[in-house]
């Protein structure tokens, strides 16, 4: 079932992602985004590529990703190494990212890059533009972790990452498309002992042209290499390598195949170790649209978790020995709790069995659980679903009094009820 609807929500959200991309991005246009430092959210292992890391259910991890980048577009003489103008010579950009776990195999992303500086030189334009900020293009993605690397038997792990990009980029200081872009990245990673190796396949739609700039759809690629460089102080390093090249020139021109080699830091802080931090830096390799001469970047992430807390509500009945039947006096108790589900719609609840300590484990669990059962059954009658009533077995396992004698047993025969009211309740 899980399998099910793994392969179900992927689907939709691929097939929502590529109508959304052709529908919006299906004209050619005069624009390039040449900021090509993507963080991966930053809560998993990776850098700019992904592994197949997920968060966990209703975990939420907030963060963000500075880089200083140094000639991104130049222009050149064909079959020349020199550099003989440039175009964009300074980039300053922070990715603020958003991530939530719907299930512990579905996470939602969001980065929304703003370009605090910007420093565009004479060529296609007539005089130098300097200033900011402006927003880069906001990316939307879903990660469907098929296979936790972390978690299988092999180290084996498999992910796939849909995305679109909306066209909010000021194109005028490129970095932004004219058009909505997207497409969708293939994670592969394998750890061996304290080594993570991973690489990424994929592709992105789009159509853009910048002077001989000719980008028609293209395919995305990476490989990287994450170890614990001082596995005591939680430090890691990083060391990848990602690119792109055009369909319509297939590793054949130097101009649209940019390719660059990035090295960093990761430390981890606190002790859940959900506060980590990022330094390090990129040269470009070729002379493709984005690759720079370098580029600095440093970033932090903080996960959290935000699933509702349960607020008690009074309402515990207690039960005569080796009975599971509600006793009148305790209907009263049910009317209220119930009540409470009329006045919240989104309540849920939690009804908790116990026991006292009196006979074989087995039977007092069995008991126990018919207890709880009893209370479930009166609120199903008063209107709750049974849906948003969750039954929770203890036998007698926590008591609140002794058992040594007949008040403190007395007292651990009994039912309680929690809640917790939320709209991520479920």
């Amino acid at each position: 079932m899980q399998k099910q609807k793994k392969s179900t929500a992927l689907l939709v959200c691929l097939f929502g992602i590529m109508v959304l991309t052709m529908l919006l991005g299906s004209t050619s246009a005069f624009a390039l985004n040449v900021q090509n430092f993507q963080p991966s959210q930053l809560y998993s292992n990776g850098l700019q590529l992904h592994t197949s890391d997920a968060l966990k259910k209703w975990d939420m991890s907030l963060g963000f990703a500075t880089n200083y980048v140094h000639n991104p577009l130049e222009v050149g003489r064909i079959g020349a190494a020199a550099r003989t103008q440039g175009l964009v010579d300074q980039l300053l950009t922070t990715d603020f990212l958003v991530s939530v776990g719907l299930t512990d195999w579905w996470t939602l992303n969001l980065d929304v890059p703003v370009n605090w500086y910007h420093n565009i030189a004479p060529g296609i334009i007539a005089t130098r533009d300097k200033g900011g900020p402006e927003f880069g293009d906001i990316r939307f993605s879903s990660k469907f972790t098929l296979y936790n690397a972390s978690k299988t038997k092999h180290g084996w792990g498999l992910a796939f990452i849909p995305y679109v990009t909306a066209p909010t980029g000021d194109q005028n200081v490129f970095v932004g498309y004219a058009n909505a872009t997207g497409g969708a990245i293939l994670a592969v990673d394998k750890i061996i002992k304290s080594n993570r190796f991973y690489v990424n396949t994929g592709i992105r739609f789009n159509d853009e042209t910048l002077q001989n700039i000719d980008i028609q759809h293209e395919f995305v690629f990476g490989v990287g290499y994450q170890r614990p460089l001082i596995k005591k102080a939680d430090l890691d390093i990083i060391l990848e390598m990602t690119g792109s090249t055009t369909f319509n020139n297939f590793f054949t021109d130097e101009v649209t195949t940019p390719l660059d080699f990035h090295l960093a830091l990761k430390k981890a802080f606190l002790k859940n170790k959900n506060l980590v931090a990022y330094v390090g830096g990129s040269r470009g390799i070729t002379g493709g649209y984005g690759s720079p001469d370098f580029r600095v970047f440093t970033g932090l992430s903080y996960t959290f978790s935000i699933k509702p807390r349960a607020k008690f509500l009074p309402g515990i009945v207690y039960f005569r020995f080796d009975k599971s039947v509600l006793d009148n006096p305790y209907e009263p108790i049910v009317d209220r709790i119930a009540s409470y589900y009329v006045r919240h719609k989104k309540t849920h609840f939690t009804v908790h069995g116990h026991t006292d300590a009196v006979g074989p484990n087995a039977y007092n669990y069995k008991l126990a659980k018919k207890r709880a059962e009893s209370v479930k059954k009166e609120l199903i009658q008063r209107g709750v679903p049974g849906a948003h009533i969750k039954v929770l077995i203890h036998g007698e396992e926590k008591p609140v009094a002794t058992n040594k004698t007949i008040q403190g047993r007395a007292l651990n025969r009994r039912a309680e009820t929690d809640l917790y009211v939320s709209a991520l309740a479920n």
